[in-house]
C-alpha cells in the first residue's frame, strides 16, 4: 500500500476588499479552515479595510505582507523603495503580524527571476527577519488547480540567514 501525504497551505493575495473578503471569511469558517492573507499595505488605510484584515487575524488567519503598492515588481525598483514597500506594509500590519514576518512579493505574474527580488532587498529582508513565502500552484483566477502538475509541488518556505 502506497500512501501520499500532501501538505497544503491556502493562501489569498491583493486584498482585504470589501467585495470579496468577507465572502471568502464566511467560506473558511463555514468549513473550518484557516489561511493566509498577504494584504497589500495601501488597502489598510482604506475605509473598512482595515477591518476585514482584523477579522481575519481574529477569526485565526495569518496575515502576511505583500507589498506596499503592488505596482512594480520589486527587483525592478530602486533598493531604497522596494525597502519601503516591505516597510511600509509592515508598520500597517502593525498588531496583526504574523511572528514570522511572512512576505510575499509581487511576481508579477508568477515570474521568479530577477524581476521578483534584487540582492540588497534580500538582505533587508533577512535583517527584518521576514520568511518569504511563494506559490508553487496558481488558480490564475478561474478557481482551477493548474493541471500540469505544478499543483503537486509543495510551497517553499525559506527563513535567511540571522532571521
Amino acid at each position: 500500500m502506497i500512501t501520499a501525504v500532501f501538505d497544503l497551505t491556502l493562501s489569498f493575495d491583493n486584498g482585504p476588499t470589501p467585495d470579496v473578503t468577507p465572502s471568502v471569511l464566511d467560506v473558511l469558517a463555514r468549513r473550518g479552515i484557516k489561511s493566509t492573507f498577504f494584504v497589500i499595505g495601501e488597502k489598510l488605510e482604506r475605509p473598512g479595510h482595515r477591518a476585514l484584515a482584523e477579522r481575519a487575524h481574529a477569526e485565526g488567519h495569518w496575515i502576511g505582507n505583500h507589498t506596499w503598492s503592488h505596482s512594480l515588481p520589486l527587483g525592478l525598483m530602486q533598493p531604497h523603495a522596494a525597502k519601503a514597500e516591505f516597510d511600509r506594509t509592515q508598520a500597517a500590519i502593525g498588531a496583526l503580524v504574523h511572528p514570522h514576518r511572512l512576505f510575499r512579493p509581487y511576481g508579477q505574474g508568477g515570474n521568479l527571476d530577477h524581476r521578483l527580488l534584487s540582492r540588497p532587498l534580500v538582505e533587508h529582508l533577512g535583517e527584518r527577519q521576514a520568511t518569504i513565502v511563494l506559490w508553487s500552484a496558481r488558480s490564475r483566477a478561474t478557481g482551477r488547480i493548474p493541471t500540469d502538475g505544478s499543483s503537486a509541488r509543495s510551497i517553499r518556505f525559506r527563513r535567511y540567514p540571522g532571521a
